[in-house]
């Protein structure tokens, strides 16, 4: 029987805030809500794409724990993994994402009812080390916090495993992803977004997160090149601190 979702709840014209108000502005009625565009959606982890408004390039972002749709998001992942790692351990890499993929969120990009792309979330609390560190090592995000003066203790949502289908890696379905990703953190009152990535996606990551006034931080000086997953390629921990 299909899970119902909290989002197919309606909710009063009283419970409505005026169209000036920002996007990530929350309030409370019962349960978490959030107001994304023009109304409000109840919080949830599996949500209805029905329920789903495109946004402007036309695309539906959204969480979901439909077994199909997270076995193409899967596959698309371990093709993108193919292209860019060669000479990694595929499947060491297969076993360790499906592990992660059950303690996280996985957030995708629909068109047409077609997968574009998509992501994995974890926050700091859904387990002690999230998916790319290094437990008990200097490769931890608690580490970079510590290097740049920041607050350790903060809550953290790490973002991995971000692809995007080939032929259509332009910047819209990683802008509308990371646009949702910022709606999240912010309602989950996490302080920094954390991921790693090759240098060629840190750097488009940064320009996507201008556009939203959001600046990333590339820590250059503490590369990630212990993985073996990854054949020993050069990874570099990005964050992005919500609080201005």
């Amino acid at each position: 029987m299909k899970e119902s979702s909290p989002l197919n709840k309606t909710v009063s014209k009283s419970d409505e805030l005026p169209q000036t108000k920002k996007v990530a502005e929350v309030i409370r009625i019962g349960e978490r809500v959030d107001y994304l565009g023009n109304k409000f959606v109840y919080d949830s982890y599996n949500q209805d794409p029905d329920s789903v408004e495109p946004n402007k390039f036309g695309y539906k972002v959204f969480f979901t724990r439909d077994r199909d749709l997270i076995d193409e998001f899967a596959e698309m992942r371990t093709g993108a993994y193919l292209e860019e790692f060669a000479k990694g351990d595929m499947i060491a890499f297969g076993k360790t994402q499906e592990s992660f993929d059950r303690k996280g969120k996985i957030l995708v990009v629909v068109k047409n009812g077609a997968l574009i792309g998509g992501m994995r979330l974890m926050f700091s609390d859904d387990c002690k080390y999230l998916s790319n560190e290094y437990p008990g090592t200097q490769f931890e995000y608690r580490h970079v916090l510590r290097r740049y003066g920041e607050n350790e203790a903060s809550r953290i949502v790490e973002v991995a495993g971000v692809v995007v289908k080939k032929g259509l890696r332009d910047f819209s379905a990683t802008e509308s992803m990371f646009e949702f990703v910022i709606k999240v953190a912010l309602i989950n009152k996490c302080s920094y977004i954390f991921g790693t990535a090759l240098i060629t996606a840190c750097r488009l990551y940064r320009i996507i997160f201008d556009k939203f006034d959001r600046y990333l931080e590339i820590v250059l000086s503490h590369p990630w090149e212990r993985k073996e997953i990854f054949g020993f390629a050069k990874m570099f921990p990005i964050y992005v601190k919500l609080s201005k």
